[in-house]
């Protein structure tokens, strides 16, 4: 399944955030969307999502402009994954993970065996098969976003969109949630976006990485062509370091000089 940007320009009442966005979303590869604060991430995921209209340009899903597909359609082809503040807290762990078949139900909003099935594989995926009873409101921040990833693995979709979905985790489940994103895009073919804040995260986990800088798409390619030393420094206005680690052949990122 793939989504491209062709020539898209978008933003709020007045305000245009994204300009000229082009780019293409590989199946199979986890795309890390990078820039500071303010240089339009969160909107391109809406953009990606659907959910914020083009002003010029177009978003394309294999092939087709994103809004000739209805919002159940859209629904089946992309996922959506916010920080995991979001949960409803009162809900248990199946219930918030069932939500992700909702395009898939009758209007009496019965689960069929299938569903029922596809919920318990999405559970089990994710790991979180043993919170499955538990109030979302009881679990930690790693275990919440885990429960989201096994709510978009149960709508089946081939494209997964993620915004800042190791914030305010600690180490130990930002490389959790990481792993499990770089598995699934190997694993499942799946097309995985994600907006990350930690650079030596997308150095090491990110096949693509793409840079914004104030709504445009300045910079994309691997995380060697894109997070060198001039770019970064630019960018973020930062002197920074970049260290090629020769024995894991991956880069350290540090500011400074």
């Amino acid at each position: 399944m793939m989504l491209e940007f062709i020539n898209v320009s978008t933003g709020y009442h007045s305000d245009l955030v994204l300009r000229e966005i082009s780019g293409c979303l590989q199946p199979g590869k986890v795309t890390a969307l990078i820039g500071p604060n303010g240089a339009g991430k969160s909107t391109l995921i809406r953009a990606a999502s659907g959910i914020l209209p083009t002003r010029t340009g177009q978003v394309r899903l294999d092939g087709i402009n994103l809004h000739q597909y209805s919002v159940g359609a859209r629904a089946k082809r992309i996922s959506v994954i916010p920080q995991a503040r979001s949960l409803p807290g009162a809900f248990t762990v199946r219930e918030v993970v069932s939500m992700g078949r909702t395009a898939y139900t009758s209007w009496l909003g019965a689960f069929s065996k299938l569903d029922e099935k596809i919920i318990r594989q999405a559970m089990e995926r994710a790991d979180v098969s043993k919170l499955a009873d538990r109030r979302v409101g009881e679990l930690s921040g790693g275990e919440a976003q885990r429960v989201l990833v096994a709510r978009a693995l149960a709508q089946q979709a081939g494209i997964m969109l993620l915004d800042e979905p190791t914030t305010h985790l600690d180490l130990h489940y930002q490389v959790d949630i990481l792993t499990l994103l770089q598995s699934l895009a190997s694993d499942e073919g799946l097309s995985v976006l994600a907006a990350i804040h930690d650079l030596n995260l997308v150095a090491r986990y990110a096949d693509q990485v793409w840079l914004l800088m104030a709504g445009r798409l300045e910079h994309q390619g691997t995380p060697k062509q894109v997070l060198t030393e001039k770019v970064l420094s630019h960018a973020y206005q930062l002197e920074m370091s970049v260290f090629h680690l020769a024995e894991k052949d991956i880069l350290a990122i540090l500011p400074g000089k």
